[in-house]
């Protein structure tokens, strides 16, 4: 997925790799019959991370059906549910969510996926992590919770919505 020379950093993907980056879903599915899709970058991403990354719901949820690991960690501990949702792609975070994806998987900071969704404000999707068995109290390594975000930010529907959960 990428090599690594001396002093710079060729990136090098592989055809199924830069169908997703690039979205097209004619020649995903043509490299798919013979592509390894549990591939693994050097950076710990598999080609989830990539759909996640770029917000290719259609690719990931066909990667989903296909079997491809929702929960494995990156070099920073992130699943590609953390990676969508730092991108703010809700598309493929309800497609993730809808199919099980883990909702307590820390990363290296000790935050999981509800943290970030705290962290953007976005409402609808705090509710979907929460109605699906997110902790709204589940503190990061710096010891700050959703909840405790939410207060922060002085969002209410966002404190009312955590307090539920």
């Amino acid at each position: 997925m990428s090599n690594c020379n001396d002093d710079t950093v060729e990136l090098e993907y592989s055809p199924i790799e830069k169908a997703i980056i690039h979205g097209n879903m004619d020649t995903f599915l043509e490299e798919v019959e013979s592509a390894d899709i549990h591939q693994r970058a050097e950076n710990g991403q598999n080609l989830l991370h990539s759909a996640a990354v770029v917000g290719e719901a259609e690719l990931a949820a066909e990667l989903v059906d296909r079997g491809v690991d929702m929960d494995v960690q990156d070099y920073e501990g992130k699943t590609p549910l953390h990676r969508a949702l730092e991108t703010e792609h809700n598309d493929v975070v309800q497609i993730l969510v809808e199919n099980g994806a883990s909702l307590d998987i820390e990363d290296d900071y000790g935050a999981q996926p509800l943290l970030k969704a705290v962290y953007n404000g976005d409402i609808d999707i705090v509710k979907l992590l929460v109605e699906n068995g997110a902790d709204p109290n589940h503190e990061n390594n710096s010891g700050m919770s959703p909840l405790d975000l939410a207060k922060e930010y002085g969002i209410q529907e966002l404190v009312n919505i955590l307090k539920k959960g």
